[in-house]
């Protein structure tokens, strides 16, 4: 290697000449506070005060550009951008004792900076120059940058004079490895190296910078713009778009969308004209997703105050912890020209739970868009069967190959852009507010209206009401038999019904035909009872077996379930089966006067997560609720109470709390304690048992046939 690595005194990083750039690629800065009182925390704890010891805070991986000399940070921008702030409070609050930034006068001489990213490099001047009265005004007060400076002045507002010296001294005891990859390195391949050896690198940004890199630089800004608004499944994607409403036939968000944001008026890169740029009017913190959060350096200890053994053991693993990634980080670099195994990364599956909520992470929504892509872009490419995470990098190779073709990472991002469209607008979110803290499922779009006012709208709403409640019965429906599939497959991995949901929807956008809310129902019906939706394309397709997208090895649908006529499976039964009868009933009876349950709300019902099956006589019962029908079988029979009339679906700690309860005691609390939010088919059960611990076999066996008949009869199948 030409440029080894260098051990450089924090406190000289923004005062040797060195200029640092944030590449576009990267997702922007995202530490909160707790990160930030960490760091602090961390150089408090230094108690070594002897002249060589060196405490070694992170490592820095940059590349130095040949056109400008500016060092292009490739791992390590969170710690360097909070340091920066950091240094630029001490110089406001201490000035006589340390100088360590370099205080600019035009953009060439900031020590730090961010490509193509206006309102934080607004920021990051108005910090290290406060006199700046030209970019005060436009300063962005919602921005992390500035919420993380009023942060560390307020943790530093608390501390006396003498505090604030002896930091600034532990301050010279600080480094940071920078290491120089060479130039001509392999990028992509690099970073496929850090995350193999366990460095703090996302699949997803992994794939984002291999699709940027034969991007001119140019549309770098359009690219990363679309991608990190498909990427931020806390907002609706035209949130993350820049809007300038100065100017906003220019801006970024009406050349995409329609004046209404209610649909995409660009088919390919070369109708959003990559020379049209604009940012300044983008609210950059919308883009900062707490899911991603730079956890690099962290040390166990969260407090600012900590004992002599706590702080030596503190320093102690913290620069052994340096060490190894400097040696790692090094040996990345040198291993760079080697062939690797693809990348596993770890799971992750946070949520952002403020206001509307995705049902899936952004690498599960990429997992299902690579499968759409492939089918409709290049059908000869066969992904993994499963929606695995851990083979996100598989399935990328598997679509674009070592080496991504400009024209497939323009094409795919537009594709990306408008999956990401159809999701927000026709896939059931969670909503959490003061009202409904525990969530609802609502499937609503972000429009703005004739008043020019931005709102969300029920999808398939009456009229232009933005109420909840107003919503068309078909709406109601849609919300249904979505939350019903959510609740019955609670993990990502077998969410396979949401590829098939969006490779209809998208197939229907191309098409030219028109989503309505009636068909749509109707393909979700068609894939409940026969594994896949309904094909308005090829109406005789619609009831085959799929092998097209997203397989799903272990499926479960209604016909398959009563074609092989096994009702007799216990807590086997798969969720899927309880919940559609529910919904069966829900749809039979909630506006009906001629309901044979007139005692029980149907038309309230909703979906919740009802995941444990119920035997409703229990396997187990206390000997006093024994009932002598149940016990005189033989040992095969008895097996009578995993029959599907004595199962239904049940919230886990609820189950726990039954447990071998007699039908008797249950009913009681069904019907008084847990009004109203049990599953249908068990307050069913309960309006079934008469006084007396009276849940007899026949009842049992005669409530069985009863529901499997609503099954049949919503598959068209004659009934027993």
């Amino acid at each position: 290697m030409d440029n080894k690595p260098q051990n450089i005194k924090i406190t000289e990083l923004f005062s040797d000449g060195s200029i640092y750039s944030i590449p576009i690629y990267q997702r922007d800065y995202a530490w909160g506070f707790d990160e930030v009182q960490q760091l602090i925390t961390d150089i408090d704890t230094i108690s070594d005060q002897s002249d060589d010891y060196k405490y070694y805070i992170g490592t820095l991986v940059t590349y130095k550009r040949e056109e400008d000399g500016k060092y292009e940070v490739i791992d390590g921008q969170q710690r360097l951008t909070t340091l920066y702030i950091l240094f630029c409070n001490l110089v406001k609050k201490k000035k006589e004792y340390i100088t360590v930034i370099n205080e600019g006068t035009d953009d060439e001489e900031y020590p730090l900076g961010f490509d193509c990213r206006e309102n934080s490099n607004i920021c990051l001047k108005v910090l290290c120059n406060p006199t700046d009265e030209d970019n005060k005004d436009t300063i962005d007060f919602k921005s992390r940058i500035i919420d993380n400076a009023n942060s560390i002045s307020k943790i530093f507002e608390k501390k006396d004079d003498v505090f604030v010296d002896e930091f600034l001294k532990k301050l010279e005891k600080v480094y940071i490895f920078r290491v120089e990859v060479p130039r001509h390195t392999d990028m992509n391949h690099y970073f496929e190296i850090m995350n193999t050896r366990g460095e703090q690198l996302e699949h997803t940004d992994i794939i984002k910078a291999r699709l940027m890199a034969p991007l001119d630089r140019e549309d770098h800004n359009i690219f990363s713009q679309i991608w990190n608004a498909c990427s931020d499944m806390g907002h609706y994607v035209q949130i993350g778009i820049s809007d300038e409403k100065k100017n906003r036939e220019k801006s970024l968000r009406n050349i995409i969308f329609d004046e209404y944001l209610n649909k995409i008026t660009v088919n390919n890169w070369d109708d959003i004209n990559p020379s049209k740029k604009d940012t300044s009017g983008h609210d950059e913190s919308k883009d900062v997703n707490p899911e991603y959060t730079e956890e690099q350096g962290k040390t166990t200890q969260n407090s600012m105050e900590l004992n002599d053994e706590e702080k030596e053991s503190s320093n102690d693993d913290e620069n052994n912890q340096s060490l190894k990634r400097f040696k790692t980080i090094t040996s990345a670099i040198e291993a760079s020209v080697n062939e690797i195994e693809p990348p596993k990364p770890d799971e992750n599956e946070q949520f952002v739970e403020t206001g509307y909520n995705s049902i899936i992470s952004f690498q599960y929504f990429l997992l299902h868009a690579f499968r759409i892509f492939a089918e409709s872009e290049c059908a000869d490419k066969k992904l993994n069967t499963s929606l695995n995470d851990r083979l996100l990098i598989d399935d990328f190779n598997a679509i674009f190959g070592q080496q991504v073709d400009k024209e497939d990472a323009k094409k795919f991002i537009i594709f990306l852009l408008n999956l990401r469209f159809l999701f927000d607008k026709y896939i059931i979110k969670r909503y959490y507010s003061e009202k409904n803290k525990n969530g609802v499922w609502t499937l609503r779009s972000y429009e703005r209206n004739k008043n020019d006012k931005l709102t969300y709208k029920n999808t398939f709403s009456r009229g232009e009401s933005t109420s909840e409640d107003d919503d068309s019965p078909d709406g109601e429906k849609c919300k249904m038999l979505q939350s019903c599939l959510r609740v019955s497959f609670t993990s990502p991995r077998t969410m396979h019904w949401i590829t098939h949901t969006l490779d209809w929807l998208y197939k229907k956008q191309i098409n030219g035909l028109e989503i309505s809310c009636d068909d749509l129902n109707k393909s979700l019906i068609n894939y409940i009872k026969y594994g896949k939706m309904f094909d308005d394309i090829n109406p005789s397709k619609s009831t085959e077996d799929d092998d097209s997208i997203a397989k799903d090895e272990g499926s479960v649908n209604i016909k398959g379930f009563l074609d092989e006529g096994n009702f007799k499976q216990g807590v086997g039964t798969p969720n899927l089966i309880f919940n559609f009868l529910d919904y069966c009933i829900w749809e039979n009876y909630k506006g009906s006067t001629e309901s044979p349950y007139k005692d029980i709300d149907i038309a309230n019902f909703k979906f919740e997560f009802r995941n444990s099956v119920e035997h409703y006589y229990p396997r187990n019962p206390h000997k006093s609720d024994l009932l002598e029908e149940w016990t005189s079988v033989d040992e095969h029979e008895r097996k009578d109470v995993d029959q599907f009339g004595n199962l239904a679906l049940l919230q886990r700690n609820i189950n726990a709390k039954f447990s071998n309860m007699s039908p008797e005691h249950k009913k009681k609390y069904i019907k008084e304690e847990y009004k109203g939010t049990m599953s249908l088919k068990l307050q069913i059960m309960a309006e079934s048992t008469k006084n007396n611990n009276a849940w007899k076999d026949e009842d049992c066996v005669k409530h069985g046939k009863k529901m499997l008949n609503i099954l049949r009869e919503a598959c068209g199948l004659p009934q027993e």
